[in-house]
């Protein structure tokens, strides 16, 4: 299969697999979408973390990337693709795996997804029903930067 190449304001996650989405009613109305994907050296390049070694464990890394949508895209079925509004991804998060001695063979990264758009944990349900813990291509487009105030 051919990679795919990022288009300008695009992140572009590997073998995404979908853990779990949460609906929050509370003061903030929100979906909470946990992902897994691969541990690539292009989103690590692009949020600016460093490579890390085979025997390292697992931890959270800083930063967080302002979205304006996302597309979820099972690998080899472009018909099956959902598309929702993204509003933020963070609790960036590096897992080691392991095989069946113990000893570390990559890692993977976990984060969420959040948005605003309700309706978004009803495409999550349908994608999960067609394609259930199948991998995946998380597409993500770049928001509008957020100004702060220092």
């Amino acid at each position: 299969m051919a990679k795919k190449q990022a288009a300008a304001g695009e992140l572009i996650f590997e073998g995404v697999i979908v853990r779990s989405a949460t609906l929050s009613n509370g003061d903030s109305r929100k979906v909470k979408i946990e992902l897994t994907a691969s541990w690539t050296d292009a989103v690590r390049e692009f949020m600016g973390w460093e490579e890390l070694p085979d025997c390292f464990g697992s931890t959270d890394l800083i930063g967080s990337y302002n979205a304006s949508s996302a597309r979820l895209t099972p690998n080899g079925l472009e018909k099956q693709m959902e598309t929702f509004k993204a509003d933020e991804l963070n609790g960036f998060h590096v897992v080691p795996l392991k095989d069946k001695g113990g000893e570390v063979t990559g890692h993977e990264l976990r984060f969420t997804v959040e948005t605003r758009e309700l309706q978004s944990i009803g495409r999550i349900a349908r994608y999960l029903d067609k394609i259930g813990r199948g991998p995946g291509i998380l597409t993500v487009r770049e928001g509008e930067r957020q100004a702060t105030i220092e």
